[in-house]
């Protein structure tokens, strides 16, 4: 081939060829590192019939330290949706529990047990945890397929032990979080003294003279909350907008564009702050003054 682009054929006029193999390593994801690629360019290096071992080691350096840095920014996202996630169950929870305290009250005065009057809350509430892990699945699958599309380098699914792990830990996180919320709400109101659940009543008793004044029934969250939440969800959004793009049309061609300060700097930001904001809409009181 080279002699066709070069109009001669140079081994006939040179008796030997001059050009050596050339061979392309191809190594697996866990080995693109600087330290790895090192350890492997010395060992082959040291062989007799290995002339040169070269790589681009400022770009190896420059993914090394850009997949540390996603890799950080994906986890302390990760965290605070787990927590928004565990705080609404909780919240959600408790507040379907609370409504049927006297039901529980009731049950235990005649003489069911913590254990008897605890089973249908918990295997009520599994079911349901077990419902919101399949259909977070189900959305995670879909997400992971059309990334697998678009990203097929990436070979997302080719890791099956890695999949079976994220999938098992999602269901039962699911399930766990639904048992522990459940079992400590509902001992709450086990542990409550009976004298303690019927005050309320007894005072609206002996406050009979005077005015009383209509209790006014309300949503859990309320308009300005609704409002904060969308303003988080805003930010989010444009966040992972941003970060969109950057790819390479050609899966053995680097973009560096991929780690620019909008994807790498500036959308992560958006995000955290939409969820810090996520974080204050649910934790606001709507009734506290200024």
């Amino acid at each position: 081939k080279h002699s066709e682009e070069i109009g001669e054929d140079f081994l006939e006029f040179l008796g030997y060829n001059p050009l050596k193999n050339s061979i392309d390593v191809h190594l697996k994801a866990e080995y693109v590192a600087t330290d790895s690629l090192s350890h492997i360019a010395t060992q082959l290096s040291e062989r007799d019939y290995v002339e040169e071992v070269s790589y681009d080691k400022s770009l190896v350096a420059l993914l090394t330290d850009n997949v540390k840095r996603i890799g950080f920014w994906i986890l302390l996202a990760s965290g605070i949706f787990t927590f928004i996630a565990v705080l609404l169950i909780n919240s959600s929870i408790r507040l379907s529990i609370y409504s049927k305290r006297f039901i529980i009250k009731t049950m235990q005065m005649v003489g069911a047990t913590k254990r008897f009057i605890r089973r249908p809350f918990i295997w009520t509430n599994i079911k349901l945890g077990i419902l919101g892990s399949l259909i977070a699945l189900i959305a995670l699958g879909i997400a992971l397929y059309y990334l697998d599309l678009r990203f097929p380098e990436l070979r997302i699914l080719d890791d099956v032990k890695m999949l079976i792990a994220i999938f098992g830990g999602v269901f039962i996180l699911g399930v766990l979080i639904s048992w522990i919320s459940t079992y400590f709400a509902t001992q709450r109101f086990l542990n409550l003294r009976t004298d303690d659940l019927y005050y309320y009543f007894y005072c609206m008793s002996k406050a009979k003279q005077k005015p009383q004044t209509p209790i006014r029934r309300e949503f859990v969250f309320q308009k300005k909350h609704y409002h904060f939440m969308f303003i988080g969800l805003a930010l989010i959004s444009i966040g992972f907008i941003l970060m969109s793009g950057g790819g390479s049309d050609d899966p053995n061609v680097f973009n560096p564009e991929i780690y620019n300060f909008r994807r790498i700097r500036l959308a992560p930001t958006l995000v955290l702050i939409g969820l810090a904001i996520e974080i204050y809409a649910i934790l606001l009181n709507p009734h506290k003054k200024k």
